[in-house]
């Protein structure tokens, strides 16, 4: 356990694949990847405002992080270099991609667009629009040529990105979607919202095909395990869910953070769940045992601007 000077809240977090580090964005505007195994973080680049989500290439050689401060931006991970910023968007980014085929990066905002962009250069390609309210959430299937986006409107629209235009929209939240995760078939769609559900859809038939469960207040963010047997949900009542789906029900729930969970990843070996919280720590949980008491926490305390 580790406290640097000025604390700050974590908005998003994402795990390298062998499990050893975390990249984190913080609302002190800061990105840091934190070495696990050394207990030691480093900056990977900051915005001018709050960074909202962060995420790799599956190769790791870029991330890509958005911000409230209207832009977002692509790093080089390895050079700790921001190779450069997309500007365009008239409000807050929300969330940010990169397509399996390393071709496009994608942006959600605030101003209710997605817009596509160029990983060539950065230069953006086309916009997509049809959400009513914010774009919240994207994800794109393991072709590159379906993306599927979330948004403030309740509504979840499928997107082709072949043909740039809408092939259709999924009705049945309550409320604002904030996570979305399709399977490596790109046949099913599990999605989050502040409804407090996890809802499942069926892409091919274009109807949902059930709810796995609920958390007893908005379900923030969304993983499956390696092998898909799993799901596992961070929620703003505090807690993580680990949901079995060849049974479509939970197996337990890890109690011990303080404060909405606003991100959950798994290890690429399936036995961890690495978590980030409004209460400011990263905590990995020891899954593999079905245990539901806490394995490691790191408190996590940031002075903007530099480590």
């Amino acid at each position: 356990e580790f406290t640097l000077t000025y604390q700050a809240d974590l908005s998003s977090a994402c795990v390298t694949q062998d499990g050893t580090r975390v990249i984190v964005g913080l609302q002190s505007h800061d990105i840091l990847v934190r070495n696990l195994e050394r207990d030691i973080d480093h900056q990977l680049g900051s915005h001018s405002k709050t960074v909202n989500s962060v995420l790799t290439t599956v190769d790791e050689q870029l991330a890509i992080s958005s911000s409230w401060d209207n832009t977002a931006a692509v790093w080089d991970v390895p050079k700790r270099e921001r190779v450069f910023s997309l500007e365009g968007h008239t409000n807050r980014v929300l969330c940010a991609t990169i397509t399996p085929n390393a071709k496009w990066a994608i942006t959600g905002s605030f101003d209710n667009m997605i817009k596509v962009w160029t990983l060539e250069d950065g230069t953006q390609v086309f916009t997509l629009s049809g959400h009513t309210n914010s774009v919240v959430c994207l994800t794109v299937s393991s072709d590159s040529k379906r993306l599927v986006s979330g948004g403030a409107d309740n509504n979840i629209r499928v997107w082709n990105l072949e043909t740039r235009k809408e092939d259709f929209t999924l009705l049945g939240h309550l409320q604002p979607i904030n996570c979305l995760l399709l399977t490596p078939s790109g046949e099913q769609l599990f999605s989050a919202a502040d409804d407090k559900t996890i809802r499942v859809w069926n892409l091919e038939d274009i109807k949902e095909e059930y709810i796995l469960g609920y958390h007893t207040e908005g379900v923030l963010s969304i993983t499956f395990t390696p092998d898909h047997e799993r799901l596992v949900s961070g929620s703003t009542d505090d807690t993580i869910k680990v949901w079995n789906l060849r049974e479509r029900r939970e197996d337990f729930t890890l109690v011990g953070h303080s404060s909405a969970v606003t991100s959950v990843v798994a290890s690429q070996d399936g036995k961890f769940v690495i978590s980030a919280s409004h209460d400011n720590t990263i905590r990995v949980w020891d899954i593999d045992n079905m245990c539901s008491e806490e394995y490691h926490k790191f408190n996590l305390a940031h002075r903007s601007g530099g480590t």
